[in-house]
């Protein structure tokens, strides 16, 4: 999607630096269509494909709206079953844990989870772009779990908690008398330097992702 996202949106030269990047470059994709880049792939279309571009951008709403629907639900989902397990072994306060009466659901943990959703899309009614904050938290956050599966391989790898069966990927070496993975290490590492990259260039993700 990204592919085809560029191609209908292809880099091209500015006459002066962006004010706030210093870059030569940019792309419609990253500026007019940053909120909408598959209205954006549908209004590049190709132009005897005009009469059908209304009906297409209809159809993307459709489908978008359908599939924030999905991953809203799912989402939760997800949400309450990790924050009702972490309750469980005193990650979380266990009041996250409670179980609705009727349904046997964590309804704490997924009433707390939509309001702090919720709460996200105020600075939107404040002028901050919502594009840009929800897109450099989701960086923020998904870069911190990235980070952290990384070096829990590494991590699992030197307590030889693996069966000696399982699949190992290549490349160890001896450290100190254990085995020490290399490759989850550089992209630990790589994560790592590219959340810090997030944290120092976005100021409004920065002062919300770690609050």
């Amino acid at each position: 999607l990204t592919s085809i996202a560029l191609s209908a949106m292809p880099v091209h030269q500015l006459s002066q630096p962006d004010p706030i990047t210093g870059s030569l470059f940019t792309t419609d994709l990253g500026t007019v269509f940053q909120a909408d880049p598959v209205v954006g792939v549908v209004a590049n279309l190709p132009a005897w494909l005009d009469p059908a571009k209304p009906f297409l951008t209809a159809w993307v709403g459709i489908l978008a709206s359908t599939i924030l629907l999905i991953a809203t639900n799912a989402a939760l989902l997800g949400l309450s079953r990790l924050t009702f397990s972490q309750s469980q072994h005193d990650h979380l306060p266990s009041l996250f844990g409670r179980l609705h009466p009727r349904t046997h659901v964590p309804w704490v943990a997924i009433v707390t989870g939509g309001a702090v959703a919720i709460a996200l899309l105020v600075p939107g009614l404040f002028g901050v772009p919502e594009a840009d904050l929800l897109g450099t938290l989701l960086s923020f956050g998904a870069l911190i779990g990235f980070s952290a599966a990384h070096f829990s391989v590494v991590k699992l790898r030197r307590m030889q908690a693996e069966p000696r069966d399982t699949f190992r990927i290549p490349g160890s070496i001896r450290w100190r008398g254990k085995e020490l993975v290399v490759l989850p290490l550089i992209g630990g590492v790589g994560t790592v330097i590219v959340w810090c990259t997030v944290v120092l260039t976005h100021v409004t993700a920065r002062w919300v992702g770690l609050g």
